[in-house]
């Protein structure tokens, strides 16, 4: 099994952490509102109420700060495991792809199905100058909603990517003349 570009990683992370920034906006209302009822609740006992305010302000910024933290150590070591579990292999009739790291998947994508090989490269792999690879097959329902390709394989190198390419194109085109030919 060929491994991904070890930048890749940070691909990973960088992808996780935009894709679950939307679970700190589903909490920034509740915090909102945590802070404010607490802020409105708070009673002055032989001190005063501006101490108690920047005491509870303080502690709470450094809750807020070490959670932040922890988050972004998950979401590191998320991405160092879909890094460590993500393959790709070019066997003599299929492309063979796995992936994941809760739920893990296998991709057999046989080179007759093949109709199409792309290499994209988006703004976080255009500074890691990484590229994905996107095979597009023949009869794929997802293609055919307007998803994602059947195979993908991220954090390839640019050099990479392209030879990868190329070999699928030619074993494609192989196996299309031997099924004409009747081998």
């Amino acid at each position: 099994m060929q491994k991904l570009n070890p930048k890749a990683v940070w691909l990973f992370f960088w992808m996780y952490l935009i894709q679950y920034l939307f679970v700190l906006f589903l909490f920034v209302p509740f915090l909102i509102y945590f802070v404010l009822d607490t802020l409105s609740t708070l009673s002055v006992k032989g001190g005063s109420l501006s101490v108690t305010i920047a005491g509870f302000l303080t502690n709470f910024l450094l809750f807020c700060f070490f959670c932040l933290i922890i988050w972004l150590i998950i979401i590191w070591v998320f991405a160092k495991l879909a890094y460590e579990y993500y393959g790709y292999e070019l066997r003599q009739d299929v492309i063979r792809i796995e992936y994941g790291v809760i739920w893990k998947r296998y991709v057999s994508i046989p080179y007759s199905r093949v109709q199409n090989v792309d290499i994209t490269r988006g703004v976080l792999e255009r500074l890691l100058n990484l590229s994905s690879l996107h095979i597009q097959t023949a009869g794929a329902t997802s293609a055919s909603l307007g998803a994602m390709a059947e195979g993908r394989i991220p954090g390839l190198s640019v050099e990479t990517a392209e030879q990868l390419r190329e070999e699928i194109i030619k074993r494609a085109n192989q196996t299309r003349t031997q099924e004409r030919i009747g081998l």
